[in-house]
């Protein structure tokens, strides 16, 4: 009952060339989560979508970026490693998930060795796979919460009680 008092606002940012894809997992994801689900064709239209609409303390982003962002137009284009590498230089506390449709063990090391934690190969299940990531992300920041209230609580009994004992101990002086 606590867990639905507190559910935090999730934005995901969906960062892809492949349209059909980020078309279907955008849909998917706007179903299945309670999310506001942005899709951006390169990392200019990303950067340009947060320097347009600030993300607040309520809000946990999560970028989800595709391994693979050359296009014709654009062939020098970053790949997903770098362009993870730069969101987390700007916003450390953001989670990054790298989508790629190769399944190179190598992508996945490299991935790892950046600091990504999680890693997704595109196939029928991967909108499954990142909606119980989206889940676990909310646990932990639920927990982190709790923490926070479970703290505050034992600082405000320590100080009632503290206050109770000099009062106490006030009265008794006086008597």
């Amino acid at each position: 009952m606590f867990y639905k008092r507190f559910k935090p606002s999730i934005t995901i940012y969906i960062i892809s060339k492949d349209n059909v894809f980020s078309n279907q997992l955008l849909l998917k994801l706007e179903d299945e989560t309670d999310s506001l689900v942005i899709q951006d064709n390169s990392i200019e239209e990303f950067f340009q979508e947060i320097s347009d609409n600030a993300v607040t303390e309520e809000i946990i982003p999560i970028v989800l970026v595709d391994f693979d962002l050359n296009t014709i137009d654009n062939y020098n284009a970053k790949d997903g490693l770098e362009v993870m590498k730069e969101i987390k230089t700007l916003y450390p506390d953001w989670e990054v998930i790298i989508m790629s449709d190769m399944t190179s063990p190598k992508i996945k090391d490299d991935s790892i060795q950046a600091g990504i934690l999680f890693h997704v190969f595109k196939n029928d299940n991967t909108g499954a796979r990142i909606i119980n990531r989206i889940h676990q992300i909310q646990n932990s920041y639920y927990l982190a919460y709790k923490k926070k209230m479970v703290k505050a609580s034992i600082v405000i009994f320590l100080s009632l009680l503290t206050i109770l004992f000099i009062s106490r101990s006030f009265f008794y002086y006086f008597e």
